[in-house]
């Protein structure tokens, strides 16, 4: 028996559908497409124009990352054979690693993360350009960078490193970056600047000294509202394969002014270890690296700006300074990233 419908009749069904979806409240749709994964809005986006409004409107992609909030994940980029695009991919750690992949197309190479913050996604190929993109609604913009200054001599290596953080105050992102340059006879310097979403253009800002990332790290951890590095000692070299950390380093994103945040008391530390900062449980944390016995530490602020306040969680061992915790799940489980297994 053939059950297929007429032309005509498909043609009312789909009209008495579209009409329905209209008479639904916004708000009740906005609740319902709030709680879908970002790979499923965009095929909504290709439904009906009313569902492209509804899903690039400021409001629902506010919405959306408030409820977001509430599932975790862990962002990365993907290799790709095609230079002309970049994959983010999600992976969503509580619910049986599973994961959610997305491209942009890029004019540029191989970009790379930098950081995620309040919906926005910030990647850099750490040479030439950044770019700025809302995996909800697949737009993006490519900044270069600009005020680039020439090295001194030919023997000279240059270095970038990027900080990505938003203001809620004025509902505003921006980005610092760090230019390092430096040479075997040279200790080094770096200058600092910075770019704001909507200005079109870096601006150079003060330093409050020779600022470093961390070892195999390209990102100043965002936590509590700044940007964090370390800043190097006056006999320190950049490139030196033991740096000598004087303090840390905060960049407020709303103030834009730096600030020195307490380090671990030295009483509590050996002597010999690598540093790394990070972000895990959204606590500033410090990741603690002894070679000659093969230890990893992993140390928390539990109380940000609170000296006293630093506790080591747990100590790893692992035989190179290559592994970073992501984040530790609900079954106390921890998610450790092996940048010597190209991961990120």
């Amino acid at each position: 028996m053939d059950i297929s419908l007429p032309d005509e009749k498909i043609k009312s069904t789909s009209r008495k559908m579209n009409m329905k979806m209209i008479i639904l409240p916004e708000e009740i749709l906005m609740d319902i497409l709030s709680r879908l994964p970002v790979k499923s809005l965009m095929r909504c986006k290709c439904a009906c124009k009313d569902l492209l409004r509804l899903i690039t409107s400021p409001y629902f992609v506010k919405l959306h990352l408030k409820v977001s909030l509430n599932y975790p994940r862990i962002l990365f980029t993907a290799k790709t054979s095609n230079k002309n695009f970049t994959f983010i991919s999600s992976l969503d750690y509580e619910a049986r690693c599973a994961v959610s992949n997305y491209n942009f197309s890029v004019t540029t190479g191989k970009l790379t993360l930098v950081n995620s913050c309040s919906g926005l996604v910030c990647l850099s190929d750490y040479r030439t350009v950044m770019v700025l993109c809302n995996p909800v609604t697949k737009e993006s913009i490519e900044v270069p960078f600009d005020l680039v200054e020439p090295l001194p001599a030919a023997d000279y290596i240059q270095q970038f490193d990027l900080g990505f953080g938003h203001d809620p105050l004025t509902d505003t992102y921006k980005v610092i970056r760090i230019d390092i340059s430096f040479s075997a006879s040279d200790l080094g310097d770096c200058k600092v600047y910075l770019y704001t979403l909507g200005s079109k253009e870096w601006r150079k800002i003060p330093t409050p000294g020779r600022l470093c990332r961390a070892y195999y790290e390209e990102t100043g951890p965002y936590v509590n509202g700044a940007v964090h590095w370390y800043k190097l000692t006056d006999k320190s070299r950049y490139g030196d394969a033991q740096l000598r950390i004087d303090s840390i380093v905060a960049f407020n994103v709303g103030s834009e002014k730096f600030q020195e945040i307490p380090d671990i008391c030295s009483k509590l530390l050996k002597v010999g270890a690598s540093y790394s900062l990070g972000v895990l449980q959204g606590l500033l944390s410090q990741y603690i690296f002894y070679s000659s016995e093969g230890l990893y530490d992993v140390w928390l602020m539990k109380d940000y700006g609170v000296k006293e306040s630093w506790s080591r969680l747990r100590t790893i061992t692992f035989p190179s300074y290559s592994i970073k915790p992501l984040v530790i799940k609900k079954d106390a489980n921890m998610f450790l990233e092996n940048s010597s297994a190209d991961l990120s």
